[in-house]
């Protein structure tokens, strides 16, 4: 593996490179699992691994040493990865929003204090790592269950980018794909005495399953290898997603929408999967990267209250 001279303060992250991964670390925390996985897609990726440190002017040897650790994990992982290091003066986030603009990848071990600045405002696909030991998980992408496939979650609203790229994870890793749509209509009450409801709840799954399988038709057919299945239930979403995850590689999000002042009431599914992840969770931003305000930039249903 090549390594770059020790972490030197300077505000350029890419170094006049192109085709990297960024794993954005912060003294102190833990960070093995999370450069293992960002060397391991490097690896799978042919890209470069930069290690982004931030630099209060404080914390100097706590990111020299963050950066050693990183070193020893990635020569005992995939040692072929070039790996170099940049430190950005100013705060975490800073350092993780700057990193975005050019990385294909932003990865941050769980333990970071500003997922939630990443997850709102990267220019990237945003990438938290739990802190847990690496598993070997071979996929099995012409059977019809994948113990471990790539997950994505998919809403009313959720952009072409990010089904496109679970499928492109999932061809990738050869592993089979689960997309995950929950839903709730609090007008039907299957615990009702009388007549119609069990009716209205089968017309409502139905249309759901329809509405998601018209959202994955164009990614089945640009990716023919890759086995995809859906699974449709009436639940909330952060509670399912975090159940169903524990066996998945990945984790796919779009970018939260609803707002910082709806997330104050009803947290994003997104975001708070991002700060416990129970597998590797990656939030990809849209196409067009919006401005992260107070209100939602869409229409606010009765799914986004009940998280």
């Amino acid at each position: 593996m090549q390594t770059g001279q020790a972490p030197a303060e300077t505000g350029d992250v890419t170094r006049g490179r192109v085709g990297w991964i960024a794993v954005v670390l912060e003294p102190d925390d833990p960070c093995e699992a999370a450069v293992r996985w960002a060397v391991l897609e490097a690896a799978r990726r042919h890209l470069h691994v930069q290690v982004v440190l931030p630099d209060d002017h404080r914390h100097h040897v706590g990111c020299r040493k963050s950066f050693a650790r990183a070193v020893s994990v990635a020569r005992r992982t995939a040692p072929e990865v070039v790996l170099t290091a940049t430190v950005i003066p100013g705060p975490v986030d800073r350092a993780g929003l700057a990193a975005s603009v050019d990385a294909q990848l932003v990865v941050l071990p769980d333990a970071s204090t500003h997922i939630a600045a990443a997850v709102t405002g990267a220019y990237c696909p945003v990438v938290v790592v739990p802190d847990l030991p690496s598993t070997p998980r071979p996929g099995r992408p012409r059977h019809s269950v994948d113990p471990y496939p790539v997950m994505v979650a998919v809403g009313p609203t959720t952009g072409s980018e990010v089904i496109e790229f679970a499928f492109a994870e999932a061809e990738s890793q050869d592993a089979g794909l689960l997309a995950i749509r929950t839903w709730h209509d609090p007008l039907i009450d299957l615990g009702a005495p009388a007549g119609r409801q069990a009716l209205r709840w089968d017309a409502a799954n139905a249309e759901i399953r329809a509405d998601l399988d018209h959202q994955l038709s164009l990614c089945r057919l640009a990716f023919p290898d890759v086995v995809a299945e859906t699974l449709v239930v009436d639940d909330r979403c952060s509670d399912l997603l975090a159940a169903v995850a524990l066996h998945a590689r990945l984790l796919v999000f779009g970018r939260p929408t609803r707002g910082a002042l709806l997330n104050s009431v009803a947290v994003s599914p997104a975001l708070a999967l991002s700060r416990r992840p129970p597998c590797p969770v990656t939030v990809v931003p849209p196409a067009e990267p919006a401005w992260p305000g107070w209100l939602p930039s869409r229409r606010v249903g009765v799914a986004d209250l009940r998280g």
